[in-house]
């Protein structure tokens, strides 16, 4: 096999093994969390900058992510509550904005559904249902 044939096949195979995780995420549609189905901050309080690689790896698998903006849907008291803890919690949350900056596929969603990677604060992964936070 020439040298150059070789490195196409080799870029071939990589872009190929890549396509899927592209193509789950990008499948996911976002979902505007609403008043109705927010979880109260005190619940959220238990969550702000607390993820794991899991939580992140979900929205491959979503269907659809719900996105709740926090500063929407809460009232002044609760929102106080969101602000302490994202103060709190800022060295964990900056951990999980440069894991979403440093997966292709990931950051691509968020691009492509205009959700500011800088604003999450929460990824929630239960059963198979994901919800990101903002704030």
């Amino acid at each position: 096999m020439k040298p150059m044939l070789k490195v196409s096949a080799a870029v071939l195979i990589a872009a190929m093994s890549v396509a899927p995780a592209l193509a789950a995420i990008d499948s996911a549609s976002l979902v505007v969390g609403t008043k109705a189905n927010v979880v109260p901050a005190m619940t959220l309080d238990g969550v702000i900058g607390k993820w794991t690689p899991q939580q992140l790896t979900a929205l491959n698998g979503a269907s659809t992510v719900t996105v709740f903006d926090t500063k929407l849907l809460y009232d002044t008291t609760q929102l106080k509550l969101v602000s302490a803890n994202q103060t709190k919690m800022m060295a964990d949350i900056t951990q999980i904005h440069q894991a979403i900056d440093n997966d292709a596929a990931l950051k691509a969603w968020f691009v492509k559904n205009k959700v500011d990677v800088d604003r999450v604060i929460a990824v929630t992964d239960t059963g198979g249902k994901v919800d990101v936070y903002l704030y």
